[in-house]
């Protein structure tokens, strides 16, 4: 049987180490001469983060001993990737299997790169939500519930105007579900997209609610996140 020591690296910053874990589950080496039979490897990778995982690139370290190589990045590493088709969704785990040959009784795997979805950074750090982001017209929506957890601030509802309120750092926002009008301490104003309701949960245009707020909005296409910053 194989012996493991698993790490998870990040090679771009897309997903933070704790939102994907693996775990070698199975795996054996065929072969009479030690450290040159043929490894079957099986793991098993679980999306613990909020964002929707396209794929994974593992590398797999075989020896002979119980020991890391000691020099990593001279080392044979062996490389698989895995696309996810359905994507990965939170929560969800998927077992995946592959083998290589000339291969050790030892194996140290490395997540390489993990291709992740649309996600949320406030001030550097990434968001964990509880709605899932939505894109619609090409722009990005998150709850209101969520945008609020993570900026600071707080929510209310007025049944009077049947508007929902948001107070933050001095500034009020007032808007209606399916409208594009928003009062921002009461002066009139209209965005580019229209506010939408989900499942009784409103979800907000990030790229027209957060300037209101005083929070800047950069996408990064490379890390394939909105960065969100005071």
């Amino acid at each position: 049987m194989l012996l493991a020591m698993l790490m998870l690296l990040l090679a771009t910053g897309t997903v933070l180490a704790e939102d994907v874990t693996v775990e070698l589950t199975g795996g054996e080496i065929a072969g009479e001469v030690r450290g040159q039979g043929t490894a079957s490897v099986i793991a098993t990778v679980t999306n613990d983060g909020s964002r929707e995982v396209y794929g994974v690139r593992i590398a797999a370290y075989y020896s002979t001993v119980n020991m890391p190589p000691s020099d990593p990045e001279a080392a044979d590493w062996r490389i698989h990737e895995f696309v996810f088709e359905p994507p990965l969704k939170p929560t969800h785990s998927v077992t995946l299997r592959f083998s290589d040959e000339n291969a050790g009784e030892y194996v140290l795997l490395e997540v390489r790169y993990v291709s992740a979805g649309l996600g949320l950074s406030y001030n550097g750090r990434l968001a964990r939500l509880e709605s899932a982001l939505q894109e619609h017209d090409g722009t990005a929506y998150v709850a209101t519930r969520d945008l609020i957890g993570l900026i600071g601030g707080g929510i209310s509802y007025d049944a009077a105007t049947y508007e929902v309120v948001i107070m933050r750092q001095g500034i009020e926002l007032r808007f209606k579900e399916g409208s594009r009008k928003v009062k921002v301490d009461g002066a009139d104003t209209t965005i580019e997209h229209e506010v939408r309701s989900e499942d009784g949960s409103s979800f907000l245009p990030v790229s027209d609610i957060c300037p209101l707020l005083g929070v800047s909005v950069v996408h990064d296409p490379a890390l394939n996140m909105i960065q969100l910053s005071d």
